[in-house]
C-alpha cells in the first residue's frame, strides 16, 4: 500500500521541514498496525509511538503531484526532493495513526507530523493521498 501525506510542522520558521512523506507500507507494516491498533484499544490508551524509518520526506507539496497512481515518474519527482530528517516515528491512535520526524540537526520544536490516515483506508485502497495536514 502506498501513502502520500501532507506534512505540518510545529514551527512556521523551520527551513528544512518537510512538506510530505510518501510511505509504502508492506504487509507486515500493515499487521504491525493493526496489532498496535488494538493494544491501543485494550488499553484504553490514546495512543503508541513506535520508533522506526518509515518512507521519503519530501519538499514537494503534495497537491505539486498530480499524478494520483504514484506511477515511477511521481515517485521519482517526490525522492528527487527529499529532505535530511531524524528521529522518525508511527504514531498508532484508535482513530487512525501518523508518521513523525524532526528536520536534521533541529531542536524538538520542529517536530512535523503527517495528516492522520483512517484505519478504514489500509482495507478500502492501495494509494491513499491526503492532501491536508
Amino acid at each position: 500500500m502506498k501513502l502520500f501525506l501532507a506534512v505540518n510542522c510545529l514551527s512556521d520558521y523551520a527551513p528544512d521541514a518537510p512538506n510530505s512523506c510518501l510511505v509504502e507500507l508492506s504487509d507486515s507494516d500493515l499487521v504491525r498496525i493493526a496489532t498496535l491498533q488494538k493494544l491501543v484499544t485494550e488499553a484504553n490508551a490514546y495512543s503508541i509511538e513506535a520508533l522506526d524509518c518509515y518512507g521519503t520526506w519530501s519538499n514537494l507539496y503534495v497537491t505539486e503531484v498530480t499524478n494520483d497512481a504514484l506511477d515511477d515518474t511521481a515517485i521519482a519527482a517526490i525522492e528527487s526532493a527529499d529532505c535530511r530528517i531524524e528521529a522518525e516515528s508511527l504514531v498508532v491512535r484508535q482513530d487512525g495513526f501518523y508518521f513523525t520526524c524532526v528536520p536534521k540537526h533541529a531542536p524538538d520544536s520542529e517536530l512535523c507530523t503527517t495528516s492522520i490516515v483512517p484505519h478504514s483506508a489500509l482495507t478500502s485502497t492501495p494509494i491513499y493521498i491526503s492532501g491536508a495536514a
